[in-house]
């Protein structure tokens, strides 16, 4: 398990490397947020989804993950011009 996690807190101290020893601007980091936060994390998400194994599987999740894709691509597209 500690092989599967141990990225994520590494990116987390990078971050906090870097901000303490204030290798960008504070906008830097504002800017780097909302771009995480409304196009690289949906991505990811749709990524992971269209990926993911669905096949013997009834009921409306593969029509919910289509519709919910679609949406998050109209918001992003809404949200960045």
């Amino acid at each position: 398990m500690l092989v599967t996690i141990w990225p994520i807190f590494g990116l987390i101290y990078l971050g906090f490397i870097l901000a303490r020893f204030a290798w960008s601007s504070p906008e830097f980091w504002g800017a780097a947020e909302r771009i995480n936060y409304w196009l690289l994390f949906p991505a990811l998400l749709i990524g992971s989804l269209a990926s993911a194994p669905v096949h013997g599987h009834r009921g409306p999740l593969p029509i919910f993950v289509h519709l919910e894709s679609l949406h998050i691509t109209r918001r992003n597209q809404i949200l960045l011009g």
